[in-house]
């Protein structure tokens, strides 16, 4: 369970982001930012990258879903070992706050809010999705955001993004008008492979 003064840090940290530099790709875009040194510049990396899933036209989002990662891109050669991760270091504030900001700019390139998913292993990064999908509704306009139920669905289709699904928590973020059900509905579709009956599916609801 997060502290409090944890949580007193990351209100606070969520709303002071760091600039960010976007790249804009067919299939994927990009946002990187800097943190100041704490002894090093440490630089990383929040990714957006379309998958290979179908969205009905429907339901007024991105056509497909888009994975969200982040990672440090600065850890190399010589770099000491404790540098590799967010959550080990006093980074993982100010880092989320500027993935939230990172996703707002990202979600305005859609005329409706788009389809977001992600994943994570590592208990820490866990609890602070957490933290994320529960802050998303208010601070990411026409959003918000869920921890998926651990169903056979949702491991297959979010284990096929990782190596494996042992110990995953899966997440979404959304727009506001769509309820988890309908989350759920469509991951069962992307699970039986049955991409063509997607609108059928939904003129069930």
């Amino acid at each position: 369970m997060i502290s409090f003064r944890e949580h007193c840090q990351l209100d606070e940290a969520f709303t002071n982001p760091l600039p960010i530099t976007v790249a804009h790709y067919p299939r994927s875009w990009t946002a990187t930012c800097t943190v100041p040194p704490t002894p090093y510049d440490k630089t990383y990396e929040i990714r957006f990258d379309a998958q290979s899933l179908k969205i009905p036209d429907k339901l007024k989002t991105s056509n497909a879903p888009w994975e969200l990662s982040f990672a440090d891109i600065t850890a190399g050669p010589g770099m000491p070992p404790s540098m590799h991760g967010v959550t080990d270091r006093g980074d993982a504030f100010v880092v989320f706050a500027t993935v939230i900001h990172a996703v707002k700019v990202f979600s305005r390139l859609f005329t409706s809010r788009p389809f977001i998913i992600f994943t994570a292993k590592e208990a820490s990064r866990q609890k602070l999705y957490d933290r994320f999908v529960r802050l998303a509704k208010s601070a990411i306009p026409g959003m918000h955001g869920f921890r998926l139920i651990n169903t056979p669905a949702v491991r297959a289709v979010f284990g096929n993004m990782m190596s494996g699904s042992a110990g995953i928590s899966s997440y979404a973020l959304v727009p506001t008008y769509m309820p988890l059900r309908i989350v759920a509905k469509l991951i069962g579709q992307w699970h039986k492979k049955k991409a063509t009956d997607t609108d059928e599916f939904l003129s069930s609801l």
